[in-house]
């Protein structure tokens, strides 16, 4: 029993270290990811915002969607917001790919 002891505690920072890195990994893959929607196409990613009630009083959801997925998909579905988006497209061909203007 003591033998071991010995080695553990030789080898006590590798072990603190070890410890460390998988908390770490844990805590960066636990993480909530945000709210997703299938619009047909692509998966929509509604981002979360803190509510108002929870800000003032602390009670209900702490996180709520920005905006419903019916307004997203809405207002993604007009044809002035396809234009814009459109608009603010161009081809960079030393790329080969579409960008953001």
């Amino acid at each position: 029993m003591k033998d071991i002891l010995s080695r553990i505690w030789n080898f006590k920072w590798l072990i603190a270290a070890a410890s460390i890195v998988a908390a770490s990994v844990t805590f960066a893959l636990s993480r909530s990811d945000p709210g997703q929607i299938w619009t047909g196409k692509t998966n929509l990613t509604i981002g979360t915002a803190p509510t108002k009630s929870y800000l003032l009083q602390e009670v209900g959801s702490a996180l709520a969607p920005i905006e419903t997925p019916r307004d997203v998909i809405t207002r993604i579905s007009d044809q002035a917001f396809k234009n814009k988006i459109t608009g603010q497209t161009t081809f960079r061909p030393d790329i080969g790919k579409m960008t953001a203007a």
